[in-house]
């Protein structure tokens, strides 16, 4: 009879109303498919072999450098270079200063110097005063 049922639903095009569980079924076995496609591309695309990147080219290796620089020659270095400054300093008559020009500039330091301490000392007076007047109003 089942044979018969399904001859007369091909012929008259009749669909076959499904269970709630089949539609289940259907769904889930739709979900798997898809699942599987996606691990297979993703397993596909693991086993691709990778594109070479062109290596760039080796270099040669250099020789490690010592950084240790012996004493001497440090001091020759440096007195080289005082030497070549002293030269630049006497050309451009910057390396010439007379004393008269140093005591002019203590002289006007030294009194700034005193003129800040004044003022200072003016102000700490002013302010045991006022501090004195205050404390009389309280008292």
């Amino acid at each position: 009879m089942n044979i018969f049922t399904r001859i007369i639903e091909k012929v008259f095009n009749l669909e076959k109303e499904q269970c709630a569980s089949c539609e289940h079924l259907h769904l889930l076995v739709e979900q798997e498919r898809a699942e599987k496609t996606r691990l297979l591309a993703t397993i596909v695309e693991m086993s691709r072999p990778l594109e070479k990147a062109i290596p760039e080219p080796i270099k040669a290796p250099q020789p490690i450098k010592s950084r240790y620089v012996p004493w001497q020659v440090r001091k020759n270095e440096m007195e080289a270079m005082d030497r070549k400054r002293a030269q630049i300093l006497k050309e451009q008559g910057l390396g010439q200063i007379s004393v008269d020009d140093l005591q002019k500039e203590m002289d006007s330091v030294e009194k700034e110097i005193e003129d800040a301490s004044d003022n200072a000392r003016q102000g700490i007076s002013q302010s045991e005063e006022e501090l004195k007047e205050v404390s009389q109003k309280i008292g």
